[in-house]
C-alpha cells in the first residue's frame, strides 16, 4: 500500500492523490521550448488550448455535476486560429496559467467531490477523476509528440531499422546494434518516443521491443512462414501487414476463434489463394490502445459469422464486426506498406480514417473521433 504523510498520521495514498500529482508534474513542461520546428511550435499551441478546454470542462463538472462537456475539432483550432506563423510565448504562458488555476480548484475539493460525473458528447459518463486522468494522458501523449517533433527524422530512422532487422533476422535489433547502425541518433531516446507514440510496444521499464506493428517479438497465435524465414504476428490484420512488407507468398498459421481447430491461410505474390474465410474485430479500432495486445488478440479468423455469434456466446464477449479475409488483406497492405520507409509517421487519425474509408470498412464501429493527435 503507498502511503502519503500529513503530519503525525500516514494516510494511504488515493487515485485521486496520483491524479493531482500528475497534474503538478505537468505544469512546467513547456519550459524548455527554444528553437523549436514549426512541427513542434504547433504542439504548444495545441497543448495550451487543450489546457483552457480541459480547466472549461472541469469547472463545468465540479459545479454543474450532470452537465454536457462539449467535443472539440482541433485540427479545426489549428487551421483557424493560425498555429503556423504565431509566436508560442502566450501559448507557453497560458499552458501553465490554465493549468495552476485548475490545480488550485482540485486541492480544494474533498475527495467525496471526485466522484462527481458529466457527459462528455464523444467520451459519454466521466467522473472528475477519469477526466483528469484523462486530460494527464493527453498532455504526456502530446508532449511525446512535441520531443519526437523536435528529434526530427531520427525516430523514423530508428523505426526503419528495428523493422529492416525483424524482416532479415526475425528478431528486433537490442540497443547496442541499433546505436552501431544509427552513430548520430540517441536510439534509447527515439524507442521511448516511439513507445509513447504508439509506435513501437516496449517491454516495461526497458528499451527492449516487444511489439513493432505487423511483428510480435513474443510467441502469439498466429505464425507468418515463407520459404526464407518465419514471424509472430499479434493478429490476422497484422499477419497481413507481414504478407505486405516482409513475404508475400507465405502461409500463415492461426486457430479459428484462437480455439482448437488449425487453419492454414496461403498467399502467392500478395495475393489470397481462398478467401473464404473472415476475420472478426471484437473491439473498435478506436478502442485499440486502451490494451493494444488485447485488441490483437480478439482479431481473429473464423469459418463464418455463424461461427463468430457461437464463439461471443461461448466466452462472453461481444460481438464486433465480422470482415471476408479479402477485405483484412487490403486494410494491411493499406496499412503497413509504409512502415519499413526511413521517414514514416505514424499515422494522423485523419489519415487512419481514410484508410477504413478506402478499403470499404465504414460505419460506426470504424469510425474514429476527430482529434490532432497520431492514431
Amino acid at each position: 500500500m503507498h502511503l502519503r504523510g500529513r503530519g503525525l498520521f500516514w494516510l494511504p495514498v488515493t487515485p485521486c492523490d496520483v491524479e493531482l500529482a500528475r497534474f503538478e508534474q505537468q505544469l512546467d513542461a513547456l519550459e524548455d521550448v527554444t528553437d523549436l520546428s514549426d512541427a513542434a511550435r504547433r504542439w504548444v499551441h495545441h497543448l495550451a488550448d487543450t489546457a483552457v478546454v480541459g480547466a472549461q470542462r472541469i469547472r463545468m463538472l465540479v459545479a454543474q455535476p450532470g452537465a454536457t462537456l462539449a467535443a472539440c475539432d482541433f485540427e479545426a483550432w489549428e487551421k483557424a486560429l493560425a498555429y503556423d506563423g504565431r509566436p508560442i510565448d502566450s501559448s507557453v504562458t497560458l499552458y501553465r496559467a490554465a493549468r495552476a488555476a485548475t490545480l488550485e480548484i482540485l486541492r480544494s475539493l474533498p475527495h467525496e467531490a471526485w466522484e462527481r460525473r458529466a457527459v462528455h458528447e464523444r467520451l459519454g459518463p466521466l467522473t472528475l477523476l477519469e477526466l483528469v486522468r484523462q486530460q494527464c494522458d493527453d498532455v504526456d501523449e502530446h508532449l511525446a509528440d512535441l520531443r519526437a517533433a523536435r528529434a526530427g527524422a531520427s525516430d523514423g530512422r530508428v523505426h526503419a531499422e528495428v523493422l529492416r532487422r525483424i524482416v532479415e533476422s526475425g528478431r528486433a535489433p537490442t540497443l547496442v546494434e541499433l546505436a552501431a547502425a544509427l552513430p548520430g541518433d540517441d536510439v534509447a531516446a527515439a524507442l521511448r518516443r516511439l513507445h509513447v507514440g504508439h509506435g513501437l510496444v516496449l517491454h516495461p521499464k526497458s528499451t527492449e521491443v516487444w511489439i513493432a506493428h505487423p511483428f510480435s517479438l513474443s510467441p502469439t497465435a498466429v505464425w507468418v512462414a515463407s520459404a526464407r524465414a518465419g514471424w509472430w504476428a499479434p493478429c490476422i490484420w497484422c499477419a497481413m501487414g507481414i504478407v505486405t512488407l516482409a513475404a508475400p507468398t507465405a502461409t500463415i498459421h492461426a486457430r479459428l476463434g484462437g480455439e482448437a481447430t488449425s487453419v492454414s491461410i496461403a498467399t502467392r505474390d500478395g495475393r489470397l489463394l481462398d478467401e473464404e474465410l473472415v476475420v472478426h474485430f471484437a473491439l473498435p479500432p478506436r478502442d485499440a490502445w486502451h490494451n493494444v495486445v488485447h485488441f490483437c488478440a480478439t482479431v481473429l479468423p473464423f469459418r463464418d459469422a455463424d461461427e463468430v455469434d457461437a464463439w461471443c456466446a461461448r466466452h462472453g464477449l461481444r460481438k464486433g464486426e465480422v470482415v471476408p479475409i479479402a477485405r483484412v488483406l487490403d486494410l494491411g497492405r493499406a496499412w503497413y506498406a509504409r512502415h519499413l520507409d526511413v521517414d514514416w509517421k505514424k499515422w494522423t487519425v485523419a489519415e487512419a480514417q481514410a484508410i477504413f474509408d478506402q478499403v470499404g470498412l465504414r460505419g460506426p464501429f470504424w469510425r474514429l473521433p476527430p482529434s490532432h493527435r497520431r492514431f
